[in-house]
């Protein structure tokens, strides 16, 4: 195993052990979060940078989908013989 893959398997095994903890002591990480946002709230400079950041990943998220979907998309022509009908994708054409 090389050093690259050992430390991907120890940072992902980091991540199951937060996630298993986070779904263990959902009341204790729930009080820790309203914690550090009250703490964010309370000086207006980081409140002022916490809601600009939310914004950007919003908008970052929103676009992803974006762009997502319109890749998901496929364009279809139906085309009609005498007794049939045929699904032709047009996709890449």
């Amino acid at each position: 195993m090389t050093y690259e893959e050992k430390a991907k398997f120890m940072y992902e095994k980091h991540l199951e052990r937060m996630r298993t903890y986070s779904k263990n002591h959902r009341e204790k990480t729930r009080e820790t979060a309203k914690k550090q946002y009250q703490k964010i709230k309370e000086n207006p400079e980081k409140y002022k940078l916490y809601l600009e950041r939310r914004r950007k990943e919003y908008h970052d998220r929103k676009q992803k989908k974006a762009q997502k979907t319109d890749t998901d998309e496929v364009q279809a022509q139906i085309v009609e013989d005498e007794e049939e009908l045929e699904f032709k994708d047009i996709t890449f054409e």
